[in-house]
């Protein structure tokens, strides 16, 4: 995602929260990332002081949902899950979908699916409080 500030690569952690669960396929799904809230004209700023305009967040997750499409917990261990559905919502997508444009945030909205019922299970549990997508990115001071 480019975002720099001080010229150096930054980690970026975007919790997630399970709106849902499904116990027998064993999936999850919630906002991964949500850049403005319904109505607001400006990006949300995030816990790290962060703000990724919509436009930035669907290519971040286009790559993401190209070459990783993985998730593991607390950025640790091993692969957990993989994503199987992911909704970028951006103004033309809200558009195109007859949906008023406060209808829903702009931000992507993910499903991943569990294979191992121990880790289901736990994410379900803990509503994935520590489960986050990770990747690297450019900061830039925005004044």
């Amino acid at each position: 995602m480019p975002d720099m500030l001080d010229g150096q690569i930054h980690t970026i952690t975007l919790p997630v929260t399970i709106t849902k669960t499904d116990d027998v396929e064993q999936m999850v799904e919630g906002w991964a990332s949500v850049s403005t809230a319904p109505g607001a004209d400006t990006p949300l700023i995030d816990l790290q002081g962060d703000l990724i305009e919509i436009e930035e967040l669907r290519k971040a997750f286009c790559e993401y949902g190209l070459h990783s499409r993985q998730l593991n917990f607390m950025h640790e261990g091993p692969i957990r899950g993989t994503l199987v559905e992911m909704m970028i919502f951006t103004p033309e997508r809200l558009a195109k979908l007859g949906l008023a444009p406060d209808a829903l945030p702009l931000g992507a909205f993910v499903s991943y699916h569990i294979p191992q019922y121990e880790d289901y299970a736990k994410a379900k549990r803990d509503g994935l409080l520590a489960f986050s997508i990770e990747g690297e990115s450019l900061r830039e001071e925005i004044v």
